[in-house]
């Protein structure tokens, strides 16, 4: 619904604009009204109205010196059409000269006035269109310069306005980074979306496997880790059920310098393999002197899950992976790490199995399994993917 104004000095006029036009089915709503152009610019102050419907004649302020004296403020585009008589007709001449192209004959008809009406419509929905396109470029062009800056590679810079207006008042930097299974990823991106084109200092950019970053400023540190732990607990309510790994970086003053966050937030997502989905936020600060290791014995592991296969013993298999496991989270051992050894065994597997066997030990996908393991987002998954284990 687009919100109308209606400015006339006398009282039978407003009355019957009011009664006789079926203003929701033609897409408005009154926001209000009012007899003379003085009040209307108050008025159009306070309502910000998308079509202002004036008569000329009235007192104090008239219709047209309104709409000039309104235009000079440089304020809200606003749409103004004028109500005028047939001896009227030279105001709808001077009313061109203010880029007023809809007039409504006085006495009024209703099926005339609804016909321009439609009209007056169909201008403000393209010109919403446009508003709307016009701001998606901008977003995406911020975007970009955004992930650039992320990956430390700028591909261009914001003009002057557009930085000006996203760095406007904060001091303070951090990234946080969302990520989920691939499933999902449409729509945890759209509520991400949803949620940082409200805030002002906040640009989402989508980057590498199913992850999306959330750049956003604040005016000290302690409020940044605030913010992030707000933005996280309202993702997670609205994507209930959904898995999400979510991981804040360190603040930095300058964003010219968010590569370094960045960084520290993608060092801070790795340990959410070792958590459940609904752990909540991960800051890179909880980590830091936690780091993650490379530590185990890979040969002894990989020969001994061999042996369970040559022997076709699943029990001993699944106990002796299900130990791995227990053993890669205590050591917090680099999920990296594990996927290639997990990517290795697979492909010794395939090697060593006779089909029928290897479907007991291996889910089959359509998709090849390195695929399949490097995309996984958590240890229980990636052990339910080749092997199936209780979830911890």
């Amino acid at each position: 619904m687009y919100k109308v104004l209606l400015i006339d000095d006398e009282p039978s006029a407003l009355e019957a604009m009011q009664l006789w036009i079926d203003w929701q089915a033609l897409g408005f709503e009154i926001a209000g009204t009012c007899t003379n152009g003085q009040a209307g610019l108050q008025l159009i102050r306070e309502l910000a109205p998308d079509l202002v419907i004036t008569d000329v004649n009235m007192p104090l302020l008239n219709g047209l010196e309104m709409v000039d004296a309104w235009q000079q403020t440089g304020g809200r585009d606003t749409k103004f059409a004028i109500l005028s008589g047939y001896s009227e007709f030279e105001y709808a001449q001077t009313a061109i000269r203010f880029g007023i192209h809809h007039y409504l004959l006085k006495p009024l008809f209703p099926e005339e006035a609804a016909e321009e009406l439609r009209e007056m419509y169909r201008e403000l929905e393209r010109e919403e269109h446009s508003r709307k396109m016009g701001r998606l470029a901008a977003l995406e062009e911020t975007a970009a310069v955004i992930k650039g800056l992320l990956y430390g590679k700028p591909e261009g810079t914001l003009d002057g306005g557009s930085a000006a207006a996203l760095s406007a008042g904060f001091s303070c930097w951090n990234v946080l980074l969302i990520q989920t299974d691939p499933l999902n990823y449409t729509e945890v991106r759209g509520k991400a979306a949803a949620m940082s084109a409200g805030e002002a200092g906040m640009v989402l950019a989508d980057l590498e496997a199913y992850t999306c970053a959330v750049v956003y400023g604040s005016t000290a540190p302690g409020e940044g880790n605030t913010a992030a732990a707000r933005i996280a607990e309202e993702l997670r309510q609205a994507c209930p059920g959904i898995p999400l790994f979510i991981a804040a970086g360190d603040s930095i003053p300058e964003l010219s310098s968010i590569a370094g966050s960045y960084l520290r937030a993608k060092e801070a997502l790795q340990y959410c393999f070792y958590s459940e989905p609904s752990a909540g936020l991960l800051m890179f600060h909880d980590i830091r002197d936690t780091p993650l290791s490379r530590d185990y014995d890979h040969i002894r592991l990989a020969d001994v899950l061999i042996g369970f296969v040559n022997t076709l013993d699943l029990p001993g298999f699944r106990r002796e992976a299900e130990a791995a496991a227990s053993s890669f989270r205590e050591k917090l051992v680099s999920p990296d790490t594990v996927k290639k050894f997990v990517i290795h065994l697979v492909y010794k597997m395939r090697e060593l199995v006779p089909a029928p066997e290897a479907g007991q030990l291996q889910r089959k996908g359509t998709e090849p399994p390195a695929i399949l393991i490097t995309t996984c987002l958590h240890l229980a998954d990636l052990w339910n993917i080749c092997w199936p284990l209780p979830r911890r």
